[in-house]
């Protein structure tokens, strides 16, 4: 895209203003999608989460299907039968960008700092990571890593001091202390992290989570927002597909990936 834009500068500098029009919407083209996040109902088997659809189409739901879409304006929730459009939204590029890197860089440093979901069965305020590509203590599943040099592990909790014990698959073992008002802590690095390494995470007093890292390209951190989204649903990251969604919700409403 870069490269597209300095082109596009030099041929306006020269006057050739088709070669400018081609190529702006080639950009245009290139960089516009649409990725599915969540989809229940009598459709949801024709729209898996990951699926790329046309930024600019349009498509038929059937009564009692909820889709949940994300692109580069944020994320929509999309209810019942008739045809939808996918572009769209009252929320403003600059606005959904600003949320989307603020997820990615947010050091959790500043202990408000995170943000709040609401379970939707009980309703229940439930604290989210500030930070996209941290290590949730209570989460199951598959974590996507951007950067295996900076991994970070994440509690949702600043009272008093706590410990968790990280468990590899072959029985070795560490320990991260927590202290108090803290957070955030350095993933061991006597425990890689490789693309498939499995470890058990047990936090004092709870229930051990099992994960398995993933490693996803580079760019995924710093890219397209629906090319992170896309990176995610592809490798089932869930739980990181759920944050990303939330975080950058345009209408408030999105439920969680199951």
């Amino acid at each position: 895209m870069r490269e597209v834009k300095v082109l596009v500068n030099k041929l306006k500098a020269l006057g050739y203003a088709a070669g400018v029009a081609a190529l702006a919407g080639t950009a245009g083209v290139a960089a516009a999608k649409t990725i599915v996040v969540r989809a229940t109902g009598p459709s949801s088997a024709a729209y898996p989460a990951g699926k790329v659809l046309p930024d600019d189409g349009t498509i038929t739901l059937k009564p009692a299907d909820v889709l949940v879409v994300l692109d580069s304006r944020g994320t929509r929730t999309l209810r019942g039968s008739g045809p939808h459009r996918l572009a769209g939204t009252t929320q403003t590029a600059a606005t959904t960008q600003t949320a989307f890197q603020r997820l990615l860089t947010d050091s959790g440093g500043r202990p408000s700092r995170g943000g709040v979901s609401r379970d939707p069965t009980t309703g229940a305020k439930i604290v989210t990571s500030p930070n996209l590509w941290f290590v949730d203590v209570r989460q199951a599943g598959t974590v996507c890593v951007a950067d295996a040099t900076t991994l970070k592990l994440w509690r949702p909790s600043l009272d008093g001091g706590a410990k968790a014990t990280i468990t590899a698959a072959g029985g070795q073992a560490n320990t991260v202390d927590f202290a108090k008002g803290a957070m955030v802590r350095e993933w061991p690095a006597q425990l890689p992290v490789t693309d498939g390494a499995t470890y058990r995470v047990q936090m004092d007093g709870a229930q051990p989570v099992t994960i398995r890292f993933a490693l996803v390209p580079a760019g995924s951190a710093a890219h397209a927002l629906p090319d992170t989204a896309e990176a995610l649903a592809q490798h089932g990251c869930t739980a990181q597909l759920n944050l990303l969604a939330q975080a950058v919700s345009a209408d408030g409403s999105v439920p969680p990936v199951s």
